[in-house]
């Protein structure tokens, strides 16, 4: 919620192109939106210190293990942060980027987990591979709008995929779960 207004409320309210003429670098201004969205989530991670030391009065508690966890939550607060100011200025409208956001921010938080219930079996890795030259086929037809060119995209993308299986059919083992790792951690790049 904090990075959905962020760059998005600039477009709809068309304040954007008096921030791109001001004399202010872009980058300047979007590490300071960065800086800003970091400041208040900083504020309220400091918040949460007061309970570590309140149960340092009761006992001993783990000071490296609560510092460790500490850094990990700020440096991953950072990580979301950027891809929230990034989904950001990509969308027009702030609930469009507020949604695409937690739909992200779900699928990187809990991107183990996903990979780990994927199927393994062969089956299911061609099945992926289908699909996936489905998807290119009609990216290629909604860019281009010529059905010539998509068929032979269609055709081409069988084709290979079955010279694939026929000349490695191993390749298509753990395909799925190769396939999704790469997406994630390029995603969290």
């Amino acid at each position: 919620m904090i990075t959905a207004k962020l760059i998005a409320e600039e477009k709809k309210q068309k304040t954007d192109q008096l921030i791109i003429t001001s004399p202010v670098n872009i980058s300047d201004l979007i590490l300071g939106k960065f800086f800003a969205a970091l400041c208040l989530f900083l504020l309220t991670v400091m918040v949460t210190v007061l309970q570590p030391m309140v149960l340092s009065i009761f006992g001993e508690i783990p000071v490296p293990k609560i510092l460790g966890t500490y850094i990990g939550f700020v440096l991953l607060g950072c990580s979301l942060i950027a891809i929230g100011l990034f989904i950001s200025a990509l969308a027009n409208n702030q609930m469009v980027a507020t949604v695409v956001t937690y739909i992200v921010f779900l699928g990187v938080i809990f991107s183990d987990t996903i990979i780990l219930t994927l199927p393994k079996d062969r089956t299911s890795s061609i099945l992926l591979a289908c699909l996936l030259a489905v998807f290119i086929t009609m990216l290629v037809y909604f860019t281009v709008r010529n059905m010539i060119i998509t068929l032979i995209t269609a055709i081409l993308g069988m084709i290979a995929l079955g010279m694939v299986y026929l000349l490695n059919p191993l390749f298509y083992d753990g395909f799925m779960i190769n396939f999704f790792w790469l997406v994630f951690s390029i995603g969290t790049i």
